[in-house]
């Protein structure tokens, strides 16, 4: 069964505050790790607390800059990762088809009560089509037509 749909202007996505927030806290748990690594090598923290051997200053400023570039790249990854995936479910959630007639929403092949759909969905914007029933009782020539294969003409 066919469905028509009414294509409208799609209104600009906000900014999404979640992902802006995960970045922001990423960025802080890179200059943790960071500092963290600093304090770690500034103090030799192996030789004080473990009694390790004492380790030169060349070879903690190079176990500082692996340190560190190995936590800007992950960090980087998970990031653009995570903004990826933000972007993807926002363009999924783009516009909701709902029966004009009887205000069921289209989810995949089922319709369901705006409600249920408006609980399991909250960020989306609507667009309006008619549900089969909807199609049948308000418009049965037309119904018959779009149940219709391509190409196979109305019986006379």
């Amino acid at each position: 069964m066919k469905t028509i749909t009414v294509p409208m202007t799609p209104r600009p996505d906000p900014p999404s505050v979640g992902a802006r927030k995960y970045v922001v806290y990423q960025f802080l748990i890179l200059g943790a790790l960071i500092g963290i690594t600093f304090l770690n090598e500034a103090l030799d923290v192996p030789h004080h607390l473990l009694g390790a051997a004492p380790t030169s200053v060349g070879q903690r400023a190079g176990e500082i800059f692996i340190e560190i570039v190995s936590y800007t790249v992950i960090v980087g990854i998970e990031i653009s990762l995570v903004r990826k995936l933000y972007r993807s479910l926002h363009l999924l959630e783009g516009f909701i088809t709902i029966c004009t007639h009887c205000k069921r929403v289209r989810y995949g092949s089922d319709w369901e009560t705006m409600e249920a759909y408006i609980t399991e969905h909250p960020r989306a914007y609507f667009t309006h089509s008619l549900c089969p029933e909807c199609m049948k009782a308000l418009y049965p020539e037309l119904a018959e037509d779009l149940g219709r294969p391509e190409g196979a003409t109305a019986p006379r």
